[in-house]
């Protein structure tokens, strides 16, 4: 009986060495594959051994919490909000179509901090455009829009607002800008059927149309509109910050520099004409030859002089006489 104890004994002590020795070779491995797991699977492997017990004990596993997702930086003006009602003047932003409206526009919502309307009743239910201007949404005659989107130049409707700020682009572009927005000109042509469209009589009658409706627009909104404030295109392209500022402090609306460079980095100037080329070839057609004739030209000189003393007589910058236009 003891000597079967004696064996007995032997055994254990000899199983157990087993056992620790196995221990401490597959402990250490073990640690060296939770490692590995950890680092190619983000999950962590914790041994908890209790206190005074250097072998046994038990292994908890658990995924690593997840790393909390950050809310999209808010910039500086992403805020815009609607004014109470009839808490604004009724200021309209006038122009020819194609002179940069859409873009001052964002510029004024961004720097101001108020949402811009229209009197356009297409914009008004297009679902595009009330996503970019929700304040299209709302009648531009609620005083809750800080000033309203018009190409409208009839007397009655220049009467309804109080202020105006008047966009002139040079009618050599904005005129041939109307053309491709109206699919007269097409990025599709080739340039053969360009040059034949731009000779046609269709294409006179066009400009003589066009270039009336340009004089008028700057006319009427010049001579009938209470208080009129011009802003060029061209100074909006060359000096984006000092014309951005001059329209904000005329709305009569604290300047912020925070949300004028925000505004500006969010909605820069056009790029230069060889950026455009190289960018927008597929949506339209640019040349460095004047598209009219020297008839047409002589027409649209005229109607610029028109505007040009209206413009005078208004104490408001003119045109330049020695203006060069080197992309059409």
């Amino acid at each position: 009986m003891i000597l079967a104890s004696k064996e007995k004994s032997t055994m254990s002590t000899s199983m157990t060495r087993e056992r620790v020795l196995c221990l401490k070779v597959w402990i250490p491995l073990g640690v060296i594959i939770m490692v590995v797991i950890e680092v190619l699977f983000g999950v962590m492997i914790v041994a908890k051994l209790p206190l005074g017990v250097q072998l046994g004990g038990r292994v908890t596993r658990w995924l690593k919490p997840p790393t909390p997702t950050l809310p999209p930086p808010v910039s500086a003006c992403d805020k815009i909000i609607l004014r109470p009602f009839q808490s604004l003047t009724t200021v309209a932003l006038a122009s020819y179509p194609q002179s940069g409206n859409a873009w001052t526009r964002h510029l004024i919502e961004k720097a101001a901090g108020i949402y811009t309307g229209t009197v356009h009743d297409a914009e008004k239910k297009n679902t595009k455009a009330l996503k970019y201007f929700p304040g299209n949404k709302v009648d531009y005659r609620s005083g809750r829009v800080i000033c309203v989107k018009t190409y409208r130049y009839d007397p009655r409707h220049i009467r309804e607002f109080e202020a105006a700020i008047l966009i002139l682009r040079h009618p050599f572009q904005s005129i041939i800008s109307e053309a491709y927005r109206q699919h007269l000109l097409k990025p599709t042509m080739t340039e053969g059927e360009r040059d034949i469209t731009l000779k046609s009589h269709r294409w006179r009658t066009f400009v003589q149309k066009e270039s009336l409706r340009w004089r008028n627009i700057a006319l009427r909104w010049l001579e009938l509109a209470r208080n009129t404030y011009v802003i060029h295109y061209s100074d909006l392209i060359s000096s984006p910050n000092q014309t951005l500022e001059k329209m904000v402090r005329y709305l009569n609306v604290p300047v912020r520099l925070d949300r004028m460079e925000c505004a500006l980095s969010q909605y820069p100037p056009l790029l230069t004409a060889e950026e455009r080329i190289n960018k927008w070839h597929h949506q339209r057609f640019y040349t460095t030859e004047s598209p009219y004739s020297q008839e047409l030209e002589s027409t649209i000189m005229e109607y610029i002089v028109d505007v040009n003393i209206s413009l005078m007589m208004n104490r408001q910058k003119p045109f330049p006489w020695n203006l060069t236009i080197d992309l059409y």
